[in-house]
């Protein structure tokens, strides 16, 4: 069986605002990666999610390196991934060092990371199915939770 990305651009199964369990998978071409420039060039956040389906694909996703609110006030992609690893609350405040990718919570200088981006890690997501410019089929994922905060609820 071979492997399969979300990126293949194949129909996915996917379905709109359903929770699926992801196992994180680092990228072959590594964790960092330059984006494509669209939106400005800029390093970024590359992961991919394995979700143990049959076919065995994974999906990937693109995070900004930054822990900045939108201009909207939402809370950047990186802070929500980073709380939903963590377990955290979604209103906890991370900071984050792109150098080492860990990551922590006590904002006084020197504190050792609460965590580190590896392999394995597990979160709940959700997304939505649409078409990129091109028409192929995509899949965004759009919010990020916890898998014990999903249980509490």
């Amino acid at each position: 069986m071979t492997r399969q990305k979300a990126t293949d651009r194949i129909d996915l199964g996917l379905e709109n605002d359903y929770p699926y369990r992801g196992s994180l998978r680092k990228p072959k071409e590594g964790w960092l990666q330059k984006s494509n420039g669209r939106y400005g060039e800029r390093m970024q956040l590359v992961v991919e999610w394995d979700i143990a389906r049959k076919d065995g694909f994974l999906i990937r996703d693109w995070v900004g390196l930054t822990l900045s609110p939108t201009a909207a006030g939402v809370k950047s992609k990186l802070h929500r991934l980073l709380n939903a690893l963590a377990e955290q609350s979604p209103d906890a405040e991370p900071w984050w060092d792109s150098d080492t990718l860990e990551w922590g919570y006590d904002p006084t200088d020197g504190s050792p990371a609460y965590a580190q981006l590896t392999e394995g890690l597990v979160v709940i997501f959700k997304g939505e199915k649409g078409k990129n410019d091109k028409g192929q089929s995509i899949y965004r994922i759009t919010s990020y939770k916890s898998p014990a905060r999903v249980k509490n609820q």
